[in-house]
C-alpha cells in the first residue's frame, strides 16, 4: 500500500506566501526615511510645512510660497463648501500646440508628448499658484 503526500497544496501555499509577505514587512518597515534635526528646523523657514522651497525660482516665473489664503465670509461652517475666492481671475497664459516652442524648455518631455499627440484639444492654462486656495490648511 502506497500513501502519496501531495506537496504544495492551497493551505501551504498560502502559509508560504503569508511568511513571505510577513518577513516583507519586517524588513520593508525597518527602512525609514530620516531628516537631519538641521534639516527639520528649516520646516517653516525656508521650507513650506510639506518640504518644498519657499523661495521663487531666479527667473520669477515659479513665485516665492506665501500662503495669504483667507476663509471667505460667505462660508458657513461643517457642511458648507468654500467660495471660489479666485473665480473671475484670469490665467495668466495658455499653452497651446501653436505657442509651444515659446515654453517649451519649461515642459516635461511627457508634457511636451502631450500636445505633440493631442495638438487640437490639448492645452495648459497657468496661473499666480503663490495664491493657491490650499495654502489656509498651512
Amino acid at each position: 500500500m502506497k500513501i502519496r503526500i501531495k506537496i504544495g497544496s492551497t493551505l501551504s501555499t498560502f502559509k508560504q506566501s503569508a511568511v513571505a509577505v510577513a518577513i516583507s514587512s519586517l524588513l520593508i518597515s525597518s527602512v525609514q526615511a530620516k531628516v537631519s534635526s538641521a534639516e527639520a528646523t528649516k520646516l517653516g523657514k525656508n521650507l513650506t510645512p510639506v518640504g518644498a522651497e519657499k523661495a521663487g525660482n531666479a527667473d520669477g516665473s515659479i513665485p516665492a510660497w506665501t500662503p495669504e489664503f483667507k476663509i471667505p465670509a460667505e462660508y458657513q461652517g461643517s457642511g458648507s463648501r468654500y467660495v471660489d475666492p479666485y473665480g473671475d481671475e484670469k490665467p495668466l497664459f495658455t499653452i497651446t500646440a501653436e505657442n509651444i516652442e515659446q515654453y517649451k524648455n519649461k515642459l516635461s518631455p511627457g508634457q511636451v508628448k502631450m500636445f505633440e499627440t493631442f495638438p487640437d484639444t490639448f492645452s495648459m492654462q497657468y496661473a499666480d499658484l503663490s495664491k493657491s486656495p490650499c495654502r489656509w490648511i498651512f
